[in-house]
């Protein structure tokens, strides 16, 4: 995946937050090829079927938003206040007080709340991708700066940990 190198840059409470970039659609041309012959396809479908340019447009726009995350780069941003992830002009910010768990997936983390405040917004999860960033980096990283929120409430990162790299 196409990322940016991981930059850590002192914050005014002494915190170091790492900060990355992943592009899934530049770094995996092929699949991006197929995903947009696949939107202009079914657009043009459903133009096809209404007779209508505007309904071609708005398939093709609603299909984009749909795949925004696989489309537009997505910049992580971890640190001692939570985790920030930046796409498109929206900003998500989560505190650690409001992760109840932390899992390792095969390409990055799955970060689940604690409560269903989130399903306001209808996520139950957030998945954060590692992108080329070293998987052995970006664990260590999160269990440091998770170590103390965990011990401090009731987090789990059972596999965050040094075990579940090897």
């Amino acid at each position: 995946m196409t990322s940016t190198a991981p930059s850590r840059s002192e914050s005014p409470g002494g915190d170091t937050p790492v900060r990355w970039r992943v592009h899934l659609a530049k770094e995996q041309s092929g699949r991006a090829l197929a995903a947009s012959a696949f939107l202009i396809a079914t657009g043009w479908i459903v133009g096809d079927l209404m007779q209508s340019l505007y309904w071609a447009g708005l398939t093709i726009l609603f299909l984009f938003v749909s795949l925004r995350v696989f489309f537009l780069p997505t910049e992580y941003t971890i640190d001692s206040l939570g985790v920030t992830i930046r796409r498109a002009g929206f900003r998500q910010h989560f505190s650690w007080l409001e992760i109840g768990a932390i899992r390792k997936l095969q390409n990055g983390l799955l970060l689940r709340p604690r409560s269903l405040r989130w399903d306001i917004w209808g996520l139950t999860s957030v998945q954060i991708l590692f992108g080329s960033m070293p998987e052995t980096f970006m664990i260590s990283t999160i269990a440091e700066i998770t170590h103390h929120h965990q011990q401090a409430s009731s987090m789990t990162t059972d596999s965050i940990n040094a075990e579940a790299i090897s």
